[in-house]
């Protein structure tokens, strides 16, 4: 490395001149607009590790091209005495900035440079060493345009510190320290400081380090910023180093937390994790990110990552990341495209670690007319290749807000001499943000989401007002629970098929798009419950970034699985006939009824058997005969119309001895097939390596089984022919005195022998559950009290209650009819409506059932109950625990994720934690 490179002074446009080290007048105006601060690694002590130099007129320089102004600029201006005053003797090696408004710089001591060492220079105000430490190796330092000295000097054993920041509202300086993974708050006037230890989700009371070890992994923080309006409402954001080039086996992410500060400065309150970096692409690791800084309006965030190898520096896997939010209070942060910014070559992820908001608007030559609040982006950039006039260059990039790569760029060569190799020796830049910059309009109020489709699942975002909408670059798009099919929108979109199955993006209108009206999103869900949240980012050409938020429920999503099929061979004795039982489950998702079904026999030739059939065969539900031969079912007239959640059951009957083949094929009314064969494992059970089996007769469970059948009788009563029922429950209220208490057992419904009723108006029951004392029907359509319908049976089992009570509720779960029977009379029918139901918590329906993402729980109350749901493993450990609070008469839906179950049978408890009225199924994961 040449040493012309460590003259990062020989860019300084009359910044500093000192008289001597203490008290000398500034001979130039000190620190002023359109500023810039940049500190470097020194190899021998004379040379300087911080630059100050003035930008102005960078604007009208030619892009991708280094700028070096004339002569006349003074850039090499500075007397040889005031490079001296900022030499790495006098401050060691220096990374991190902040300055106070008022024109006083802070630079803190390192150890990320290869040339590891600490400021010494006695004449220098330096502060007593802590006990313990390494001299100066915690040093903050202070520089006005009188003096340099050293500011604060924080417990170090060698491992330097991290970045430091400037609140102004409460006048203290936050510095992130790598030797016990603390956070320092220090005195902006004083010097005075505490410390704060991150809560790293548990990571607290870390051990501190042993020289030359930094703190653990995951225990470190480094880049820092705040931001607030008011004492009462500033946030502290740092970072979370776990993971670097050298430790690429954690398998953690490095992250940005936040905690709110008191009116005082303290933190306070619960740490927040704000973002969670991306691995590099191609790998499964990111580098930590070494400085964060926040526009002035608070809706932007700069995360600058520097490329570690444990504490030394490398190069060319760092990005230069942009969160943005829709207000400057909000407090969710979404991602700009990772690609955004692109500094220098190849890939573009060379930042080495400093990035700032400039208010040098690169798009006005001479700064001519009144700037825009951070209207330019700066990054130190290894490697900045393909220069127009000279190459590569180490030093800063300056991007356009909209983001680009070194095609749109100003760059600056630090040493002023492109093709010396500075690699890995740049450290922070901050720009001086003045005061006579131009608040860009709130465009954030001028768009909306819309109401969404969830029939189609489409997402959008439209104008709040027809004209005056500035112009817009790019939306970008982030999708949970879903991908992307495609866009419309009220302008001309760049490349719309490459949106196609995609979660996140960026929309790009050709050159960018006047008074958009509307963007429109087809999406798919990928998740079970379908609920898909569309995060949309709305990129302004000004450098604004608006955020929003949309959430489509009970989206369609494609084909999760094919229908599973359940086949058993009943091989009869006697006289009666042989049977295959064929159980089609419709797990297509998005719900996609079976239409039909085709089932072909084959003999063991594989050649089509027509005759094989006796017949009598039904199909279950709905208890349809079929004749012999078997092709397509239904042949002719309505679908089958088996919805997911439901199954289809063929009965197929035979004679004699199965040999060959079948073949099932599942019809979906949007033109999706599933296809199953299968045939019988041919078993000698006369061979005696096979063990005899057979049934032990045991004492029945119930010494006595009752059926009753129930039929719903109808009412002509006006008040009544305007109900409709969606759920019934028949529950036990009066046992009786007999010593065996009755239960109920079973259930079935009209469904299960329709022929045998066929002039009846049916009853079409959905699904029906029972427990030990209540059953619960639920109607597949609509069906009105003044309608007669076809059987219900219910088992009893021990002994026949003495009265049951029956309650008839409508869609929403209220209860519209109820009644008593006494079984012993026999009584049926429709009851008074005016009779209150017994209290009870009743589990309407689960799907899907088996689960991938998903599992969602219909419940039905009939008082205020405090809910509890439960899930246990096979082994009875308890795995999930929700408490739903205090809900009120009616239905209600219950989600659980099951994405991080493993697979297996899970038994699912709801119901009222008070009276332990509970009812239980059991839930399939399968992934």
């Amino acid at each position: 490395m040449k040493r012309s490179f460590l003259k990062c002074m020989a860019l300084i446009t009359l910044i500093f001149a000192f008289d001597s080290m203490s008290n000398a007048q500034s001979k130039v105006p000190f620190f002023q607009c359109d500023s810039v601060v940049v500190t470097c690694e020194a190899a021998i002590g004379t040379d300087p590790v911080i630059a100050i130099f003035n930008v102005a007129g960078i604007a009208a320089q030619a892009n991708n091209a280094n700028w070096s102004a004339p002569a006349a600029n003074a850039r090499h201006g500075i007397t040889a005495a005031a490079n001296d005053q900022f030499n790495r003797n006098n401050l060691g090696q220096v990374f991190g900035i902040c300055y106070k408004p008022t024109g006083e710089i802070f630079v803190s001591s390192t150890k990320v440079f290869s040339n590891t060492t600490w400021g010494s220079n006695p004449a220098i105000n330096q502060k007593p060493t802590p006990t313990g430490s390494v001299p100066n190796s915690g040093s903050i330092y202070r520089i006005d345009a009188t003096s340099i000295v050293e500011f604060a000097e924080l417990p170090n054993q060698g491992q330097g510190l991290g970045n430091l920041c400037y609140d102004a509202l409460h006048d203290l300086i936050f510095v992130s320290n790598f030797y016990d993974g603390l956070i320092y708050i220090v005195n902006g006037t004083t010097g005075v400081y505490t410390s704060f230890n991150p809560n790293f989700d548990g990571f607290s009371g870390t051990t501190t380090a042993t020289y030359p070890a930094f703190a653990p992994l995951g225990q470190r923080p480094w880049g820092i910023a705040t931001f607030g309006t008011t004492v009462n409402n500033v946030v502290l954001y740092y970072s979370r180093w776990s993971a670097d080039q050298g430790n690429t086996t954690t398998g953690k992410n490095n992250e940005i937390w936040s905690v709110n500060l008191s009116a005082t400065g303290a933190p306070t309150g619960v740490e927040t994790l704000v973002h969670t970096m991306p691995f590099l692409t191609g790998y499964n690791y990111s580098n930590p990110v070494a400085d964060i800084e926040i526009s002035r309006g608070g809706t932007r965030m700069l995360l600058a990552e520097r490329s570690m190898y444990g504490s030394s520096s490398q190069a060319h896997q760092s990005r230069l990341i942009e969160l943005t939010r829709s207000t400057a209070t909000a407090t969710l942060w979404s991602s700009q495209p990772i690609t955004k910014f692109k500094l220098g070559g190849f890939s573009g992820v060379n930042c080495t670690g400093g990035a700032d908001y400039g208010q040098f608007d690169l798009t006005v030559p001479n700064g001519a007319a009144p700037r825009a609040c951070d209207s330019s982006v700066w990054g130190m950039s290894d490697y900045m290749v393909g220069l127009t006039n000279f190459g590569p260059a180490y030093g800063l990039q300056i991007l356009p807000p909209t983001g680009g790569d070194l095609l749109v760029s100003k760059v600056i060569d630090l040493n002023n001499v492109p093709g010396t190799q500075d690699k890995t020796r740049l450290g922070d830049v901050d720009y001086f943000r003045c005061l006579d910059c131009v608040t860009p309009t709130d465009a954030c109020s001028l768009f909306a989401p819309a109401p969404v489709d969830s029939v189609c699942c489409r997402a959008s975002l439209v104008a709040t007002q027809t004209t005056g909408i500035p112009q817009v670059t790019s939306v970008g798009y982030s999708v949970s629970g879903g991908v992307v099919q495609g866009f419309t929108a009220s302008c001309i979109i760049a490349n719309p098929t490459t949106y196609t199955g995609t979660s996140t993006g960026t929309v790009t209108f050709t050159g960018a798009c006047n008074n958009l009206q509307f963007i429109n999103a087809a999406l798919n869900s990928t998740n079970a419950t379908g609920n898909v949240t569309v995060t949309w980012t709305v990129n302004f050409a000004n450098g604004t970034s608006c955020s929003y938020q949309s959430i489509v429920k009970n989206c369609p999503h494609p084909v999760l699985r094919c229908d599973s099929f359940a086949i058993k061979q009943c091989v009869c004795t006697g006289s009666a006939l042989s049977y295959i039982d064929i159980n089609v489950f419709n797990q297509m998702l998005p719900n996609s009824p079976i239409c039909s079904l085709k089932i072909e026999k084959f003999d063991a030739a594989f050649m089509l058997q027509t005759g094989f059939w006796a017949t009598g065969a039904v199909l279950v539900p709905p208890g349809t005969p079929f004749a012999s031969p078997w092709t397509t079912v239904p042949s002719s007239g309505p679908s089958l119309n088996i919805n997911t959640g439901s199954n289809v059951e063929p009965q197929l009957y035979f004679s004699g001895a199965f040999t060959g083949s079948i073949t099932i094929t599942v019809y979906h009314c949007n033109g999706d097939s599933c296809v199953r064969s299968w045939k019988p494992k041919i078993i000698d059970i006369n061979n005696p390596t096979y063990a005899d089996a057979t049934l032990v007769q045991v004492k029945p469970a119930y010494p006595k089984n009752y059926v009753v059948s129930f039929k719903l009788k109808p009412d002509n009563r006006s008040d009544l022919l305007s109900l409709v029922a969606k759920y019934f429950t028949i529950g036990i209220s009066d046992a009786g005195s007999s010593a065996v208490k009755p239960e109920i057992v079973a259930v079935t419904g009209s469904q299960m022998y329709k022929e045998r009723d066929i002039n009846s108006v049916s009853l079409p029951l959905g699904k029906a559950s029972y427990g030990r004392e209540n059953a619960l029907f639920e109607l597949s359509k609509d069906f009105s009290l003044a309608d007669t319908s076809q059987y219900v049976h219910v088992v009893f089992g021990g002994s026949l209650p003495k009265q049951i009570q029956n309650t008839f509720y409508e869609e929403n779960g209220g209860i519209i009819a109820t009644n008593t029977i006494k079984l012993d009379s026999l009584l049926t029918g429709l009851v008074d409506p005016t009779k209150v139901a017994t209290p009870a918590v009743m589990l309407v329906s689960a799907s899907p059932n088996p689960s991938k993402d998903g599992f969602n729980l219909k419940i039905l109350i009939n008082e205020v109950s405090l809910i509890q749901l439960d899930v246990f493993d096979v082994s009875g450990k308890l795995v999930d625990s929700q408490n739903q609070g205090t809900l009120l008469p009616g239905q209600h839906s219950i989600d659980i994720s099951t994405a991080n179950l493993p697979n297996g049978t899970y038994l699912v408890k709801v119901g009222s934690a008070i009276d332990n009225a509970f009812s239980s199924i059991k839930m399939v994961v399968v992934h």
